[in-house]
Parts: structure tokens; sequence; C-alpha cells
């Protein structure tokens, strides 16, 4: 099974929104107090506090897969996630909720043979197997509930620099 590497929201981007960039539908992103939800740069759940909501595209180029969707960051700076050869720990506590890991071949294009549906304490294992595929660059993961992105996931071998993701 081939060693991952986790990569969240990338910071520049997540500065970025936070001073007013505009997301992927050309909006700043709302300011919610008391908000709850996994942030996208740490990947640590936003307990109680000021968050923001956004559209966000996790590709470079705009093109048929490259889907956006609503995620949402800490309002405040955090840290990026930087426990990379393991899924985060938000997972640990989501157990039986449904996730999908979507496989992606190197033009940004979803390998439909390399999509999978399972359980948040199954996908470690989903991931390792859909990266035995060689045609998977990287997998997506999002919540099947709602399809939000979470996380990319890629080899660890392939790793060479953060991904350049437009967001907008």
């Amino acid at each position: 099974m081939p060693a991952f590497t986790v990569l969240p929201m990338p910071t520049e981007q997540a500065r970025g929104f936070r001073k007013g960039q505009l997301d992927a539908n050309q909006q700043p992103a709302e300011r919610v107090r008391h908000g709850f939800g996994p942030c996208r740069h740490c990947l640590k759940r936003i307990e109680d506090e000021e968050m923001l909501v956004l559209s966000y595209r996790p590709f470079e180029a705009l093109q048929p897969y490259a889907e956006s969707g609503p995620v949402f960051l800490h309002a405040k700076d955090c840290t990026a996630y930087s426990k990379n050869d393991r899924l985060p720990d938000m997972l640990d506590h989501w157990g039986e909720v449904m996730m999908i890991a979507k496989g992606y071949n190197k033009d940004d294009r979803i390998r439909y043979e390399a999509t999978a549906v399972a359980p948040a304490n199954q996908l470690e294992a989903q991931c390792q197997t859909l990266l035995t595929d060689e045609e998977v660059a990287y997998v997506h993961i999002r919540l099947a509930q709602t399809n939000c992105y979470q996380f990319r996931v890629e080899r660890a071998e392939q790793r060479l620099s953060q991904p350049k993701f437009s967001g907008v």
C-alpha cells in the first residue's frame, strides 16, 4: 500500500480569504459568529468561534470537473495541518459518517472507477487502495451527505510542492 500525504487548503489561500480575497463565486467570505465545522486549513473542528464560509474550488483551472462548494475556515489565523502522513484527527470522531474518496488523473479529470463511498473510519484504507491505481494522481475527500470538499490526498513520494489551487 502506498504511503500518502494529506494536503489542506494552502496557507496563502487561507490568508487571502481572511484578507478579503474573493471566493469561487467572486464574493467575499461570509463571517459567521459562533460557528461550528471543520476548518479546511488546520483540519480541526471550529469550536464555537467566528468562522468564514466561502465557496471553494480546489482546482487550478476552470474545467468541467472543477467542482466548487461551501467550506469553513477559522476567521483567525491557524496553523496548516502538518501531520500529513495520516488522516486528520477530526475524522476519529466521525466514525460511521459517510465520506467520498474521489480519484482524479493528472489532468484533473475524475477517474470514475477510482471513486469510493465509505465510512470515515474506513477512509484511510480506501485512500491507499485508490492510490494503487497508477492513473490516479490524487484523491479528494468529501462529505458524502453534502459533497463538501475536505482535503486532498496524494502518494507521499509524488509530493514536490503544494498544488496551485485557484480557489476563485
